[in-house]
């Protein structure tokens, strides 16, 4: 799903930086750089599955999952603070499982993989508490397991980069004051 929507992103035209590890984020910006928007999130689910349920949960596949998707995820978001400081848009988004949603799934295996997906959603909530007030705006888009790839990156490209509704006579009301997740469709996805 990351190459996809980096080449959405390239074929629209952005320029990317793409760290498949965010120690090399630094290494990858030079100083007085702008950084308008990270993407990061739980972007390998694929190796996550486990559909033996009678051997219970795989808990070193387990940590792994979470070690990629919310360690890490954390640790971009730290490495690129720096550089969204100094852009115009401090947008942070996320990608992650639209079943990893505790009102939204309904999972009988592969628990690793859906816990560690609820963590980045607790992840983006406790980020979005904090960094809201200081002008960053975020979503997270809901990757379906299952259908066409180069569908699901359009539609987190295009989530990602528009700009949501502002209600001027109730701030409640402005997406840019919520914090949502959308599947493919536009969806808002409870989590």
């Amino acid at each position: 799903m990351c190459r996809a929507l980096q080449d959405k992103f390239i074929r629209e035209g952005h320029e990317v930086v793409m760290a498949a590890n965010p120690e090399h984020i630094e290494q990858m910006m030079v100083p007085d750089r702008k950084l308008d928007m990270l993407v990061t999130g739980l972007s390998c689910y694929e190796d996550g599955r486990d559909n033996d349920i009678t051997a219970g949960p795989d808990w070193q596949k387990a940590e792994a999952l979470y070690e990629a998707g919310v360690v890490k995820s954390l640790t971009a978001v730290q490495k690129a603070f720096p550089y969204l400081e100094q852009g115009m848009l401090k947008r942070i988004c996320y990608l992650n499982l639209s079943s990893g949603s505790i009102n939204a799934s309904g999972a009988r295996d592969s628990y690793g993989l859906y816990m560690s997906a609820c963590a980045v959603n607790m992840q983006v909530n406790l980020l979005y508490n904090r960094m809201r007030k200081y002008g960053y705006t975020f979503r997270i888009f809901g990757m379906e397991e299952e259908g066409d790839i180069r569908e699901q990156a359009s539609a987190a490209y295009w989530y990602f980069t528009e700009n949501r509704s502002v209600d001027r006579e109730s701030a409640k009301h402005t997406d840019e004051n919520r914090l949502v997740m959308r599947n493919k469709d536009g969806r808002e996805i409870p989590f």
